[in-house]
């Protein structure tokens, strides 16, 4: 039984890796769900102080790509982020803090086949992100700052058609927002703080080959 079922894993695999390559020029679309975990870096331009940390995120994100000639693809990619907070002890509110990023993705596929592909990619662009404490003051921090992903991302398709399909993420992430800005009923502080962040983004998602 156990050599039976190693010799059907075995096949499955084969017919996958030497599947008929397709046609060039293909577009891809897809819809992905990823769960970040960063360790971060804020430096305070004010006190000159320096805190080390660590934050984590969900991420939803859309992309679409066009692979030229089986091997080399590039796209586009928007993604909102939706970060981890708890709850604050003194005015018993929870603060929010979100990102949306618009990145370019240039992809080199070490695998092309109709039923799977296997892209290693960057992407990189431009990221808003604001904090809001939630409290009365309706404090802010604000900033637009630049993220790089550099990952694999392993895509299986299905049907007789190998239209649909479901891929999966994993990638190194940076941040760097650099003049944050404060706003709050009271006071503004223009340019006061940094905010870094390095870390894995691993997630799912699925994807459709237009042509």
């Amino acid at each position: 039984m156990k050599k039976s079922i190693v010799a059907i894993i075995a096949i499955l695999v084969c017919s996958s890796v030497f599947a008929q390559e397709p046609d060039s020029s293909i577009i891809v679309g897809g819809l992905n769900v990823d769960f970040g975990v960063y360790a971060t870096e804020s430096y305070d331009k004010t006190l000159h102080t320096t805190d080390d940390d660590g934050a984590a995120s969900r991420i939803t994100s859309i992309w679409g790509e066009y692979i030229i000639k089986r091997r080399l693809g590039v796209g586009l990619k928007l993604a909102g982020a939706n970060y981890v907070t708890t709850r604050d002890s003194f005015s018993n509110t929870i603060p929010t803090a979100k990102s949306f990023d618009i990145g370019l993705t240039v992809n080199y596929y070490l695998v092309s086949r109709k039923k799977f592909s296997l892209p290693i990619g960057i992407t990189f662009g431009t990221s808003s992100f604001t904090y809001s404490n939630n409290w009365t003051d309706h404090g802010t921090a604000k900033d637009r700052g630049t993220f790089l992903n550099i990952g694999i991302y392993p895509r299986i398709y299905f049907g007789k058609k190998k239209k649909f399909g479901m891929n999966f993420k994993l990638a190194f992430a940076s941040y760097a927002y650099n003049s944050m800005d404060f706003k709050s009923d009271f006071f503004t502080l223009n340019d006061a703080q940094t905010l870094k962040g390095k870390g894995v983004n691993i997630g799912f998602g699925l994807q459709y080959r237009i042509k």
